[in-house]
């Protein structure tokens, strides 16, 4: 049985496509609730966040790609791709890449929805900027 969110999550987000839908189908237990949880922050933040299946990984574009989940046995990671050019005023990003920077979450309730829409809306404008340039 879907709760609420999921369902106005669905008919905010109607592109959802069969990739996605296995994708999230296969997840259970823990990596399941950070996920869905993470999901309804970011999409929350901008109308124009798209969410697609790319090489395996849960990814989000706002006309291009910004961040994508890394799923672990035991924990998510949420990967920024222009993560080193991100305000991290809160100390939760560390380095993944070349200019990636990321955060892991091993548990649900210690998601802090304040720094993920942070962090979103900055990879989403530094994303538009380069869009644009």
């Amino acid at each position: 049985m879907q709760t609420s969110s999921e369902t106005s999550l669905e008919m905010t987000h109607l592109k959802i496509n069969t990739k996605l839908n296995t994708f999230l189908s296969n997840l259970t237990g823990t990596q399941k609730s950070i996920i869905e949880k993470l999901r309804m922050i970011i999409l929350s933040v901008d109308k124009d966040i798209d969410e697609d299946i790319n090489w395996g990984s849960l990814s989000y574009k706002c006309g291009e790609g910004f961040c994508e989940f890394r799923t672990g046995s035991n924990k998510i990671g949420i990967v920024f791709y222009k993560g080193k050019n991100i305000y991290d005023k809160y100390g939760y990003l560390k380095d993944t890449g070349s200019s990636t920077m990321g955060m892991f979450i091993e548990k649900p309730h210690k998601i802090k929805e304040d720094v993920i829409t942070d962090y979103v809306k900055q990879a989403v404008l530094l994303t538009r900027k380069s869009f644009l340039l």
